[in-house]
């Protein structure tokens, strides 16, 4: 997860949409083979949960990542290819506290 970020930060902290689009340009390849990487190893423990058969820190931080990706609109084509990763996601941000924190986070951001 942590090469996912390294790859994104510049994404964000670069100004001006032409410059952010190329960059993402750039990013997208390696994004998208990190992504299907998580995928298998996702698929290979049965699809729920990165790391054991419970939600974990790396569940949590995976959809800190996709959330913030999603802002930037880079995560659907960054995770097109990856159904499980997208429902593990979905699962996460559907949890109480986190849908509240998710909410809270934008309207502050606004």
């Amino acid at each position: 997860l942590n090469d996912i970020v390294e790859k994104i930060i510049p994404i964000f902290l670069t100004p001006g949409d032409d410059a952010k689009r190329e960059l993402v340009d750039k990013a997208l390849p390696d994004l998208q083979a990190r992504f299907k990487t998580l995928e298998k190893r996702l698929e290979s423990r049965g699809g729920q949960f990165l790391a054991g058969n419970t939600l974990t820190w790396a569940d949590l931080h995976l959809h800190h990542i996709v959330h913030n990706m999603l802002a930037k609109c880079l995560a659907t084509e960054a995770l097109a290819s990856c159904p499980l990763l997208t429902n593990l996601n979905e699962r996460v941000a559907s949890l109480p506290n986190i849908k509240k924190w998710n909410a809270d986070n934008l309207n502050r951001n606004k």
